[in-house]
């Protein structure tokens, strides 16, 4: 057993490591030990087989923190680090040592973890005292590994490799090539559990090689190797396909390395010559700065040379520019391939019109590769500038009468260039506040007659201010200042003549006495009349009302039978204004009889 040691710490990598950590540290450490030592390859794989399956990797996470004795490695001892037998001698160790540490030490390139349990080896086989006791352990230890690692089977599984070198020679830039590769596994492919597949290469490795398995029989198997050159760099290149044959009965480890060789010729505009149909270059007319959308329309682009395959085409902008958004292409079903339809969207938000006429070019681009270029002109100028104008620029409506509507006339101007839309107003800040443009409809007739409204019977008494904002289309370009007040002075004034009744009359007498109402301030809309209460042992008081549309002065009469009533009778009688529904303001004559 290796005690204290757990999987990760084999691999070098910590417990958050990624799948594709792992795997780097995986084949970096194979290429270190793969020709020093079985053991540490089978190891290292037993290793990686646990952490490279996301279920059998939480399972081994839950075993190593949740055991109560520290983590540990059964199945492989200080014996398997070494490569030697449990009956070596110490010569035998010091060799093996020697031998081991050379290709895992962090000085030469090698792994931290692996030379410190290959240090740690050595010092527990080289003591006596250490190692009989660490002998006893491991005849002690009954624990059972919770993976698998059956021991060598009686016989010993080959692989052999059709070849071991792929020469692709030139190959166009565009160009996809394949060439084949046969393993033959004796005796038969079921004893290998994995094979596994790593690109080795001096510099980063291109991503233009790919690799496929194209058959497999009871004792072989057959890939193909991918060379895509339209992802691979120009001129000659060399890569290593390296592959993991992953024994069933051991976790034996056969590595078979291919070499792959192929020069990739750059392009040449012999070979393709895709252009406009019509023209060399995109016009795509004169637009105003004014924050819209437009379309460029649509342009043909055709292929005059030897590319026909136009679904790896496509474009771009160089250099980048302010006025474009994005590329648009189409194909039409049944058609050929070629020739494609382009537009873009025209947004002229960005840019300057002293800059104007912008020039740049649309590449043309198979499989990501320039193989043409569309220059592309732009013209833009400035939008038009109306300058509005407005006087006065305040209103003041002074003081209102408490029923008043007053309205302001306001001349708008325009200073600047003829404006491509309607004027706008909004009235706000004052309840009854409104605003209309006369003349609106013919865009360049100016001055326009702008008329402010103010109706003061919706309003109670104080000091108001409201904006009356002009927009052009939805620009706001002046905002007009509006200052009102709602007077005391303007308050209605009723005059009622008696202001009150006070009389003696007889018994069972009907009283009747007349009342004139006049009207001593601004002109009012309604008036109504009414009782404040009606005494319960009399008959209902009667009252000859004034209509509306009569006005004031006016008399009203009241009629009061006073049968049954007790030896006073009191009541009060109500004169009301109200303007909208609303009364405004009340009145009220008290009325005191005694009966006699």
């Amino acid at each position: 057993m290796l005690p204290n040691i757990t999987f990760y710490y084999v691999l070098g990598v910590d417990e958050h490591a990624s799948s594709e950590e792992i795997h780097r540290a995986f084949v970096k450490a194979i290429k270190l030990v793969e020709r020093i030592n079985e053991s540490l390859v089978r190891l290292l794989t037993t290793a990686y087989n646990q952490l490279e399956d996301e279920l059998l990797r939480k399972e081994y996470n839950d075993y190593i923190h949740n055991t109560k004795t520290p983590p540990f490695i059964p199945g492989f001892s200080y014996y398997d680090i070494l490569g030697v037998d449990q009956n070596c001698t110490p010569e035998e160790i010091k060799e093996a040592y020697r031998n081991t540490i050379k290709g895992v030490h962090e000085d030469n390139g090698g792994v931290h973890s692996l030379g410190v349990l290959v240090n740690e080896a050595n010092r527990v086989l080289l003591d006596s005292q250490e190692r009989a006791k660490y002998d006893a352990e491991i005849k002690a230890h009954t624990h059972q590994p919770y993976y698998t690692d059956v021991k060598n089977e009686d016989y010993d599984v080959k692989v052999n490799v059709s070849t071991n070198h792929i020469n692709f020679g030139k190959v166009a830039w565009f160009e996809t090539s394949e060439e084949s590769i046969r393993f033959e596994v004796f005796p038969y492919l079921d004893e290998v559990s994995d094979i596994r597949t790593v690109l080795d290469s001096n510099e980063k490795v291109p991503d233009c090689i790919s690799i496929k398995c194209s058959a497999r029989g009871d004792s072989f198997i057959q890939y193909e190797v991918i060379l895509n050159a339209i992802d691979a760099p120009y001129g000659k290149s060399q890569i290593s396909v390296v592959f993991y044959f992953i024994m069933k009965s051991d976790k034996r480890i056969i590595r078979k390395t291919v070499n792959v060789e192929y020069e990739v010729e750059p392009f040449s505009h012999k070979d393709s010559d895709i252009r406009l149909e019509n023209g060399e270059y995109i016009r795509i007319g004169t637009y105003e700065i004014d924050g819209n959308q437009y379309s460029s329309g649509n342009f043909r682009v055709n292929n005059f040379g030897d590319i026909v395959d136009s679904e790896y085409i496509s474009f771009e902008w160089r250099p980048s520019q302010p006025f474009w958004a994005g590329i648009i292409s189409t194909r039409k079903v049944g058609e050929a391939m070629f020739p494609i339809e382009i537009s873009f969207p025209v947004k002229t938000s960005m840019c300057d019109a002293k800059k104007s006429p912008y020039k740049a070019n649309i590449l043309v681009l198979y499989r990501g590769k320039p193989v043409g270029k569309i220059p592309v002109i732009l013209t833009v100028k400035k939008v038009p500038e109306p300058k509005i104008q407005v006087s006065p620029k305040k209103l003041n409506f002074g003081s209102l009468y408490w029923c008043e509507n007053k309205t302001i006339d306001v001349r708008v101007d325009n200073l600047g260039d003829p404006p491509k839309e309607r004027l706008r107003v909004l009235a706000k800040g004052i309840n009854s506040l409104s605003a209309t443009i006369e003349n609106n409809e013919d865009l360049a007739n100016f001055p326009k007659l702008l008329r402010v409204s103010i109706d003061a019977s919706d309003l109670v008494f104080g000091d108001y201010k409201g904006n009356v904002d002009i927009f052009l289309g939805k620009d706001l370009v002046f905002q007009l200042p509006v200052l009102a007040r709602v007077g005391k002075e303007g308050e209605p004034k009723i005059r009622i003549t008696p202001s009150a009744i006070k009389q003696n009359i007889k018994k069972n007498e009907i009283f009747s006495t007349k009342i004139r109402i006049e009207n001593d301030g601004p002109p009012i809309p309604k008036i109504s009349i009414g009782w404040g209460s009606v005494d319960r042992h009399c008959k209902k008081p009667n009252v000859v009302s004034v209509h509306p549309t009569d006005g004031l002065p006016a008399e009203i009469e009241i009629v009061i039978d006073t049968l049954d009533c007790d030896e006073v009778y009191t009541n009060v009688l109500i004169v009301s204004i109200i303007n909208k529904g609303r009364i405004i303001k009340t009145e009220k004559v008290p009325i005191h009889l005694k009966i006699n």
